[in-house]
């Protein structure tokens, strides 16, 4: 009996093993494939925390209005006037980098008029020919101010945007 007891007792130590080893595999696996995913992805040169760190790397050129913006590609098309409907990929982040939108997680992009959108998108999306990337600090006054944007954006908070402007109407 007692023999008998210590055969079944390797064997379920070997099961164990054998489980808990495929387990470890199986999550080793997975964690290669999300790193090989988020290198493909299109978005992962420029999410919230590669904004931020961008954005306090300096080098922003300031408008009279208060709005900073850098240049990460400039195109060479025409611009949009304030009255144009564009299209557009964008990524919008706080500076804590926390992402609150995100077309690129849509996968496709978004088309708006510049008369419906805050002040600091109407204005820096002026400044972009068609095709260019460019980064935006826009100061609280020039996005949600004082009324914010519930629940994500709190009243008074500046915002960064990551925008690619395909193009306009």
């Amino acid at each position: 009996m007692t023999k008998h007891r210590k055969k079944q007792s390797k064997k379920q130590q070997d099961r164990t093993l054998l489980i808990t080893g495929g387990i470890v595999a199986v999550a080793v696996i997975v964690v290669v494939l999300l790193v090989l995913s988020s290198l493909n992805s299109p978005t992962s040169q420029t999410g919230c925390g590669a904004l931020v760190s961008q954005y306090r790397e300096g080098g922003m050129t300031t408008t009279a209005s208060g709005l900073q913006y850098k240049v990460l590609t400039q195109g060479d098309g025409p611009m949009p006037t304030a009255s144009s409907t564009v299209t557009a990929h964008y990524r919008g982040c706080l500076l804590n980098g926390t992402q609150f939108d995100a077309s690129y997680d849509r996968g496709q992009p978004s088309s708006f008029s510049l008369a419906g959108v805050i002040r600091g998108w109407t204005e820096g999306l002026q400044l972009m020919p068609q095709g260019s990337h460019y980064l935006f600090y826009i100061p609280s006054e020039l996005g949600y101010g004082a009324q914010g944007r519930a629940p994500s954006i709190a009243p008074n908070t500046p915002l960064l945007f990551e925008v690619e402007l395909m193009g306009f109407q």
